[in-house]
């Protein structure tokens, strides 16, 4: 093979590659060297015989056996087939069993010794491995073990196979990203040396310090991105606006905000609130379930309307902008404040009407989902943009709606509690407001870990929770049943399973994949208490307020990550009535046990959240930024499990060699990356 190997040459030029296995690597967006070199594992495993008889049953194992007898290969109905031989060692013998994959017939040799890998099924003292993974025991290797993404027609050894190949030429192949002087301060080995290792680890540990170098990396540019957006953001200035007597506001309000809604008051009227010209409000109001947010919201959308301007609030769901417009109608009504309802259900002629009205001299709120952004919606005199749930909009999502005013100030809240240390690096170009306290006077919702053993009990209280007049949640992780997940409850079969066990009950059934108008029309019914019992996903997890729900049952609790059950557990707890969560739990591990009691016995999200960090990484986190234009792909706590360096250490030390770098940087080169895919290239 030709040496002088370049990150742009396609794959063909390695040998044992041609055009068709190309296109299957394509299928997993690798088409030339250098994007071979950046297709890391997906997961490792510990390479290790274990004898048969040793094994744990239901556990992944690795196993030395010799293949006992022929393989044969079985027929059934609508095409399937089955491979089937014995294997064995000296302990003992196990079936191994193919499905679909009758080519392997010849693969096996009655004698020859292979390393299996997989899980160990035992049935009647008959073991079993079904569809294993496998390679010549002349090829095996002990040690940690990489295994890649899958795409059709391309095996785990051909992908190993393909990047060995490359891997010596790395130092050619692999371009540095990091500043030389970042790489110098911080320690670390070069990027070509880091890829290597993820590929081809030597050891447990150089695989942790591969992947924190990497984990950095990520950090440096994310934060990176986000300072030179809030930069630029800087340079739009903007007129304050004159003080108002907010007197009436709070009167209106009808009960005393706590210190933290003040404060985050306070510090949004000094955004907004001045004299000259300084940089749009750009700011993020982030408060634990039921913190009272919206009430904070109200107060600079009154600020706002009364310097003479229009306020627009988006929500994420077209029940949610409702319950917006319904109580911010009733709160500003008195006040002199007309609030107008846009969405994608608005007439064509109620439209025209709203136009109408904003065409004319009086200011409105305006509350409204994805309609707002659409090009044909004209609102003048904009002064302030709300976004709620502002992690269910894409970047340019919002950037549409702020592109729509002729003042750019704009508020995100956030129900997501974040610890600190990762909102200031998640949310870098904007500024931070924290509720962090409760109103006085929230009842506590009481949270249960039970069983499957309790579900006759289970049931006996939902049906007192219903015989007092009140509705109940149930929530299930799947839509559809699982062959792949026995023991998980999906929301199809627990439908079926309530409305044959409550059969004198309304039940009403939701889930992600209905179209929005269901979706709408199911949470509005029970909104509506047209419904007593409502099966879903976590598709509620955010945009429904029903006062009446006093019961939220989360099937298999194991399933889910810890902030989404914070969020699920909110949705109750919200009239005057005590409420109840139950986390009905499927098979636990020693990790999934301590999440769930944690969530148990705390209802403080700060705390829940720090936990998460803590033992999980902040992976989840990433997923409700939406910021900037990367993949988080390297977090998990084992990186740090075994370091007594901390997640929030690595963040810190990543955004501030990211503040360093941006401060070295001359305006033209600031604009070149911001107006470019430079920052990763």
């Amino acid at each position: 093979m030709n040496k002088q190997l370049h990150s742009t040459d396609p794959l063909t030029v390695l040998d044992g590659i041609g055009a068709v296995k190309s296109s299957r690597f394509a299928a997993l967006g690798v088409t030339n060297l250098g994007e071979l070199c950046e297709l890391f594992p997906k997961s490792y495993r510990q390479n290790k015989v274990t004898r048969l008889i040793d094994a744990v049953p239901d556990e992944p194992c690795g196993f030395c056996f010799t293949v006992l007898s022929l393989p044969s290969v079985s027929y059934y109905p609508g095409g399937k087939r089955l491979l089937r031989f014995t294997a064995g060692d000296d302990s003992g013998k196990a079936n191994i069993i193919f499905f679909n994959q009758p080519y392997l017939k010849n693969r096996f040799v009655k004698g020859d010794r292979y390393f299996f890998y997989g899980v160990l099924r035992k049935k009647n003292s008959v073991y079993s491995l079904y569809s294993p993974e496998f390679e010549d025991m002349s090829a095996f290797r002990e040690g940690i073990h990489p295994i890649y993404p899958s795409a059709e027609g391309l095996s785990q050894n051909a992908v190993r196979s393909a990047v060995n190949a490359v891997l010596p030429y790395a130092d050619s192949l692999v371009k540095e990203r990091l500043p030389s002087e970042t790489v110098l301060h911080m320690g670390f080995s070069d990027r070509a040396a880091a890829v290597c290792e993820l590929h081809s680890p030597t050891s447990a540990q150089a695989l942790i310090s591969a992947k924190r170098r990497l984990i950095f990396e990520e950090m440096f540019f994310f934060s990176l991105r986000l300072r030179l957006l809030r930069d630029n953001n800087a340079k739009v200035l903007t007129e304050g606006f004159h003080s108002v007597d907010m007197a009436p506001f709070f009167r209106r309000l009808g009960f005393e905000p706590t210190p933290a809604q003040r404060r985050a008051i306070d510090e949004i009227s000094q955004d907004l609130i001045f004299e000259g010209q300084k940089p749009v409000m750009n700011r993020l109001l982030e408060g634990d379930v039921g913190s009272g947010k919206t009430a904070v919201a109200a107060a600079a959308i009154y600020i706002t309307v009364r310097n003479n301007k229009n306020a627009v609030l988006m929500a994420p769901t077209e029940i949610l902008a409702k319950q917006h417009f319904a109580s911010l109608g009733e709160l500003f009504r008195p006040l002199g404040i007309r609030t107008l309802l846009l969405t994608g259900s608005t007439k064509i002629q109620r439209r025209r009407e709203i136009s109408e009205l904003l065409s004319g001299s009086e200011r409105f709120l305006i509350v409204g989902t994805h309609a707002l952004i659409e090009d044909s919606v004209c609102i003048p005199h904009i002064g302030l943009t709300v976004t709620d749930e502002q992690h269910r909009f894409g970047v340019r999502q919002r950037e549409r709606l702020s592109e729509k005013a002729e003042c750019r100030n704009m508020l995100f809240l956030s129900a997501t509690p974040i610890p600190r240390t990762l909102a200031l690096f998640l949310f870098a170009d904007k500024s931070i407001s924290v509720i962090d306290t409760l109103p006085p006077g929230r009842k506590k919702t009481e949270t249960y870990l039970v069983t499957q053993a309790l579900r006759e009990r289970t049931d006996a209280f939902i049906d007192r929770q219903l015989d007092d007049g009140h509705q109940v949640y149930v929530v299930c992780p799947l839509i559809s049943d699982s062959d792949s997940l026995s023991g998980v409850l999906s929301a199809e079969g627990c439908y079926s399973r309530i409305k044959e066990r409550f059969p004198n009950r309304r039940v009403g059934f939701l889930n992600g994949k209905m179209k929005p108008e269901e979706k709408d029309r199911m949470m509005t019914g029970f909104s509506e208490h047209k419904l007593d019992i409502l099966v879903s996903t976590s598709v509620i997890e955010v945009g429904i307020n029903v006062p009446n729900a006093t019961l939220m049952l989360i099937e298999n609790a194991e399933r889910f990550g810890l902030s989404t059950l914070h969020q699920l557990r909110g949705r109750v707890g919200r009239g005057a009535d005590k409420s109840y969560c139950i986390l009905m739990a499927g098979k636990l591990n020693d990790s999934s046990r301590e999440r769930l009691e944690t969530l148990r016995d705390t209802d403080d999200g700060f705390r829940l959240a720090e936990f998460d960090l803590k033992t999980r990484g902040p992976g989840d986190f990433f997923g409700v930024a939406q910021t900037g234009r990367l993949d988080f792909s390297f977090f998990e706590s084992s990186v740090f499990a075994s370091s007594s360096e901390s997640v929030t250490r690595l963040i810190s030390s990543a955004k501030s060699e990211a503040d360093m770098y941006a401060d070295r940087l001359t305006p033209a080169e600031k604009s070149r990356l911001n107006t470019s895919d430079a920052l990763m290239n």
